[in-house]
């Protein structure tokens, strides 16, 4: 089972013979594009034959195509079709798979937006997902989403990618205890750059299970006070970490410029990995050792501390509510429609 968008099939590509020609995007791997050409550009097309013999995915190309591959629970990447799908492949111990599906939705427009969130699998997460599924509310009302998890399947309904083991674990610091889950969110973080479905769209997003998170409003931002086209990322608290975890926006130039220079990040914040939030590291990556521009915006993120009264305004993301019945009735009371709390 691979990666997909809501409410999309995954019909196999036939494991025998060799499958019909498609047309191919080709990433360019050589130099970071500017940022006016990361901004609006898509990618020039290849054709590519993927084909099944022996056991082997065999892949003939047309012009010079990127081919990306990882062995064990890892998928690799055969290439981005001009008509939105993409062929995936899995290396694993006992059989080979490969699957398509919709990449892109129809009518995207200008800032649109690829949104992702990363959920436990046991827990109050996959049933605010599930909810949200079902309302069509949050990542599931953007362009295109995924949830990322350590398991690929299905929970609640949601279906899920899985990125391997959690190492998360709780650290101790100033009187408080909290999470040092750097590190699967750097797995995610890298995954979301590696499989390059965010090349697509405007902006990429991630976003808490228990943010409540109204997209049409932060492409209303985009669109009045922001633009496309640009690489940066949207600050949201004034202080650092500046990026704080409920709602993560990152250009897809921003997005470029990481997937090729994450390891920068890395390898010069190793000391910090084990000892910090997901907040903490990737401002810090994204600001500091990326040099990707911030801009403040404090209509991202309201904290609202589980008071529903405090769903009002026109906040872009309501956090944390954990209870998927305040979840519905701050989404509700965000919109005017809550009885008086």
């Amino acid at each position: 089972m691979s990666e997909q968008d809501a409410g999309q099939g995954l019909p196999s590509i036939s494991t025998s013979g060799s499958a019909s020609a498609r047309e191919l995007v080709r990433e360019e791997d050589d130099e970071e594009m500017s940022s006016a050409a990361i901004g609006r550009r898509r990618p020039p097309i290849v054709n590519k034959m993927v084909a099944w013999a022996g056991g082997a995915l065999l892949l003939g190309v047309a012009g010079c195509g990127a081919i990306y591959s990882q062995s064990g629970s890892s998928l690799g990447l055969t290439g981005l079709a001009r008509d939105g799908s993409v062929g995936l492949w899995r290396d694993g111990h006992k059989s080979h798979k490969v699957h398509q599906w919709p990449l892109t939705h129809a009518n995207d427009g200008e800032h649109s937006l690829y949104c992702w969130a990363f959920t436990q699998m046991h827990g109050q997460e996959p049933t605010l997902l599930a909810l949200q599924q079902r309302m069509n509310w949050g990542i599931f009302s953007c362009n295109a989403h995924v949830v990322l998890s350590t398991l690929t399947g299905w929970t609640n309904g949601v279906q899920t990618f899985g990125l391997g083991h959690n190492p998360t674990e709780y650290c101790q610091g100033e009187g408080k205890k909290y999470a040092c889950n750097a590190k699967i969110f750097i797995k995610a973080w890298n995954h979301i750059a590696e499989v390059r479905r965010y090349f697509h769209y405007d902006w990429t997003v991630k976003v808490d299970p228990d943010s409540v998170f109204f997209p049409d409003r932060l492409r209303t931002l985009l669109a009045e006070r922001v633009g496309d086209g640009k690489i940066l990322f949207l600050q949201n608290d004034k202080t650092f970490p500046y990026m704080l975890g409920p709602i993560e926006v990152i250009s897809r130039g921003g997005m470029y410029r990481y997937m090729y220079r994450h390891k920068e990040c890395e390898e010069r914040l190793v000391e910090w990995i084990p000892k910090t939030g997901e907040d903490g590291f990737f401002a810090e990556c994204f600001g500091n050792v990326l040099k990707i521009p911030p801009e403040m915006h404090a209509s991202l993120l309201h904290n609202a501390d589980l008071e529903v009264n405090q769903c009002g305004g026109n906040k872009i993301v309501y956090h944390a509510f954990k209870i998927p019945e305040e979840f519905e009735m701050c989404h509700q009371h965000a919109l005017g429609a809550a009885a008086p709390v």
